[in-house]
């Protein structure tokens, strides 16, 4: 998971949740689907990853993220309220049956990242990003700061994040962020890479970063997507100017969501106050196009074929109307795989 505004929900969500290419001497990966069910049998459910043979993993349990590898799950317990990153306890457990889970870490936001190794994990404690071990449940404090996201490098040797240099109480428009990067077990000093106070939600990609910029548009702040190399050459624009449709009040423009593993494919998520509806990204003409269902964009398949997005319509959705998709990327029908459940997470 880390929100004051509406594009942060998403990266809750999904934040350093890109997509990372298997290493050929691994053990083979397995391929899951996870997600929360919020009726009937409530817990964190696990099924193929094209959502077949469902199964229920653990019950009375929240916010599921796969590991890369597929064989762990990490989750939380005790959350304090809806939408709040904020959890009591924190869990792994194996996605074999039967499995037990074991308790990794307390009081800790749960916006988090898997390590490509499947090692490690990242995530937010109050004013720090902490490294925790899977196998003993040591930490490390990488950064200190407030965070508007974060990714790890494709390798899993670094990270990139987005910290708040000058606070204000008008939030991401009052403040002045930028992206900064620096070893994952945070032994390296960090390296600022941006130096606009405007650079934020940053998802590390195998050619280059995407991270959301601020642009003024007639007074109004709205997020275009940009890029950037991890040592700060290479700024550029990805979607250029937003198109009128991305305008409206209400919403806050487009932020990056995953990379396919070779980079040819980008999901983003057009952020509104109640939504973060999927949007596809040409890489060569910048065109961007909503995807025809889905409230949150969530991730991109590896192979950048297939998308992962929820549809939770209005600030307070009954929970039976909840359902997780799969979108043919960039276009097509969406077939819905599991009905009132929410936080679906996968590594396909």
């Amino acid at each position: 998971m880390l929100r004051e505004g509406a594009a942060l929900f998403a990266l809750v969500i999904v934040a350093g949740c890109g997509s990372s290419a298997a290493n050929s001497d691994s053990p083979p990966i397995e391929r899951h689907l996870v997600y929360e069910k919020v009726v009937a049998e409530k817990g964190i459910w696990i099924a193929d990853a094209d959502g077949s043979q469902p199964r229920l993993l653990v019950p009375d349990a929240e916010r599921p993220v796969i590991s890369p590898d597929g064989k762990w799950v990490a989750y939380v317990v005790d959350c304090f309220e809806p939408g709040s990153s904020d959890c009591d306890k924190a869990y792994v457990v194996s996605t074999e049956p039967g499995a037990k889970p074991r308790l990794i870490a307390e009081r800790t936001g749960w916006a988090k990242t898997w390590s490509p190794d499947s090692k490690t994990i990242v995530a937010r404690r109050n004013d720090a990003l902490v490294r925790i071990d899977v196998e003993s449940g040591e930490e490390a404090t990488v950064a200190r700061g407030e965070f508007w996201g974060w990714s790890l490098s494709p390798d899993g040797k670094q990270i990139v994040y987005a910290s708040a240099q000058e606070l204000s109480s008008e939030h991401f428009a009052g403040q002045k962020i930028d992206l900064f990067v620096t070893s994952a077990d945070g032994s390296a000093d960090a390296k600022r890479i941006t130096d606009t106070g405007d650079s934020a939600y940053p998802v590390w990609g195998p050619k280059s970063i995407a991270f959301a910029k601020l642009i003024s548009y007639n007074g109004w702040g709205r997020h275009e997507i940009w890029r950037v190399q991890p040592d700060g050459t290479g700024l550029s624009s990805i979607t250029g100017s937003l198109a009128r449709r991305f305008l409206i009040q209400g919403c806050v423009g487009l932020v990056p969501v995953d990379w396919s593993d070779d980079g040819r494919a980008l999901l983003a998520a057009w952020s509104c106050e109640f939504s973060e509806e999927p949007v596809s990204v040409d890489l060569e003409t910048g065109e961007s196009r909503q995807l025809p269902e889905g409230s949150h964009a969530i991730a991109l398949s590896g192979d950048g074929r297939f998308a992962l997005v929820a549809s939770n319509c209005c600030a307070d959705p009954a929970p039976e109307e909840a359902r997780v998709l799969i979108a043919p990327y960039p276009d097509g029908e969406s077939k819905p795989v599991a009905r009132g459940a929410v936080d679906p997470s996968w590594n396909r």
